[in-house]
């Protein structure tokens, strides 16, 4: 939509023959990684066509409600993305407002049962799990086997991706 037809057709091309992501990484491994991409594209998508109807901002509520209740504290990624685009722009009226409210309900109504939720089953051993492993550790140790050094993903991407290293390489030349 931002950059024109070409490109939207390059990027369906490119996102609908990353087999080695869908297949290998996603399918095989139950990973989540591939419905999380699919919420933070919503939340692009949805930020970007807020600009011009701000009650679409409701909708973030409840994409921001899936990636938490997905992925934990990596909500902390499109909520990053949504405050940086929303700081960027001009501020908003004070009735642009209002779709904002809504969607913080959106969000805080799903988790927030959720959490009371989980809280009767286990207290606080599961929250202490999702601060300490999810937000502590995935930020500053290297978890599940991703002890490589450096270049440890652009092997990964010589090794499932090989098609697209050689098509990038033939069009620098």
């Amino acid at each position: 939509r931002r950059f024109g037809d070409a490109t939207a057709l390059l990027a369906g091309i490119i996102l609908s023959t990353c087999f080695a992501f869908i297949y290998v990484h996603a399918a095989r491994t139950a990973n989540t990684d591939a419905l999380f991409t699919l919420l933070m594209l919503l939340v692009v998508v949805t930020v970007d066509f807020a600009a011009d109807r701000p009650w679409l901002r409701v909708w973030l509520g409840p994409v921001l409600a899936l990636v938490f209740l997905l992925r934990g504290t990596a909500v902390l990624m499109p909520l990053a993305l949504i405050i940086g685009i929303t700081w960027s722009h001009p501020p908003l009226k004070a009735r642009t407002w209002w779709p904002a409210v809504a969607a913080w309900l959106g969000f805080l109504i799903p988790t927030v049962g959720w959490g009371i939720a989980r809280w009767r089953v286990d207290e606080w051993r599961f929250f202490e799990k999702l601060w300490s492993y999810d937000l502590i550790s995935r930020s500053f140790v290297a978890l599940e086997g991703h002890a490589g050094g450096p270049f440890f993903y652009l092997d990964v991407l010589q090794k499932y991706q090989y098609d697209w290293l050689s098509a990038g390489a033939g069009a620098l030349l």
